[in-house]
């Protein structure tokens, strides 16, 4: 039978998870089995399970979550990402980094973020979140420590919580900054608009974000 799993956060399909912490309801008598090593053997090369263990019967991993921090690693050079880290970038040239620098502080604070949702998305009640740090750190890509020659750096957000795409339209917006093509005392206005379509900068690409824990 199909078992349902529960994770503590949502990621768009291409987005990538080192922490994502999940439930599933394991069938009566099942406790003694070793459910790392037959989670691990059934799943793809490309998810691992890290540890499991019993829970209590009323845990529920969205409920519990405290904050979330996201990173989007930016891959700067004028030539294509190099092949062993191009999965876990996304690739803007020429990004001014004193331009991106002066407009990360603007993504700070408790506001109605709903002009960085998906336009698509169902609607929702609530969409004010409360953002605790924006911050940059060359020379990162997710939780990876580049050498310091790679054009590469890593912006990561810390929250209590996102709406969906909204991470990734962010770092849109920061980039349409970093390329000259938004001024960033423009960027305050933006965000107060009602509405994403009201906001002309895109949605990076999911291949550069990774849920950190």
């Amino acid at each position: 039978p199909r078992i349902p799993i529960v994770g503590c956060s949502r990621t768009d399909s291409g987005v990538h998870a080192e922490d994502q912490i999940c439930r599933l309801d394991i069938p009566a008598g099942a406790e003694r089995i070793n459910w790392l090593r037959v989670l691990n053997s059934r799943l793809p090369e490309d998810i691992r399970v890290l540890e499991a263990a019993l829970v209590a019967d009323d845990f529920e991993p969205r409920r519990g979550v405290l904050f979330k921090c996201y990173s989007y690693a930016l891959w700067t050079g004028p030539a294509r990402p190099l092949p062993r880290i191009a999965p876990f970038v996304g690739a803007f040239p020429s990004l001014n980094f004193d331009r991106v620098d002066a407009v990360l502080p603007y993504f700070v604070g408790k506001r109605d973020w709903r002009c960085m949702q998906n336009a698509g998305a169902q609607p929702m009640e609530n969409t004010v979140r409360t953002v605790f740090s924006v911050t940059r750190k060359p020379h990162f890509a997710g939780p990876l420590r580049c050498p310091e020659d790679w054009p590469v750096h890593a912006i990561f957000v810390e929250g209590d919580g996102f709406l969906k795409q909204m991470v990734r339209n962010m770092i849109g917006l920061i980039v349409r900054v970093g390329l000259g093509k938004i001024e960033p005392d423009a960027v305050p206005g933006l965000l107060a608009r009602p509405r994403r379509e009201d906001i002309s900068s895109p949605t990076a690409p999911p291949s550069g974000l990774t849920l950190m824990h």
